[in-house]
């Protein structure tokens, strides 16, 4: 009789741990199409607060980006290919365009100088820089 508890215990188990197991496989299935349609962003820009004509010249030229009002990075932004930094602190701009550049290896690196005299530190880093925000939208950019 204690034979029949034991076999009758073990597939209750079993049971158990199968609806778990198709349970975690459908979960697992329904995330995988949403995964697949992850985006990452094209452009990556450092500014301070939301940029109205940022936002429009992106859409104009068809960007997908992200706007980062911190030194925020992820790893998984795989594909970005160009950093822009726009903040009024020269120091944020080039430690942002700095650490972009070692973690994404982007091909376009641009940012506004605000003060004419760090525009040596700038160029020497090879970022593109411009003077003001207006000069950056206005650059040759996709070289």
């Amino acid at each position: 009789m204690s034979g029949w508890i034991m076999v009758t215990l073990i597939l209750i188990y079993l049971g158990i741990v199968g609806f778990f197991v198709a349970s975690r496989i459908d979960r697992w299935q329904k995330n995988q199409g949403s995964l697949e349609k992850e985006e990452y962003p094209q452009v990556l820009v450092f500014c301070e607060k939301e940029e109205p004509e940022l936002k429009s010249w992106l859409k104009q030229e068809k960007l997908q980006a992200e706007l980062v009002h911190g030194l925020l990075f992820k790893k998984d932004w795989n594909d970005v290919a160009m950093l822009v930094a726009i903040s009024s602190n020269d120091s944020d701009n080039l430690s942002f365009c700095r650490i972009g550049m070692e973690l994404y290896h982007p091909k376009v690196v641009m940012s506004v100088c605000n003060d004419g005299e760090n525009q040596r530190i700038f160029l020497r880093s090879g970022i593109r820089i411009a003077a003001t925000r207006h000069e950056l939208f206005q650059k040759e950019w996709r070289r």
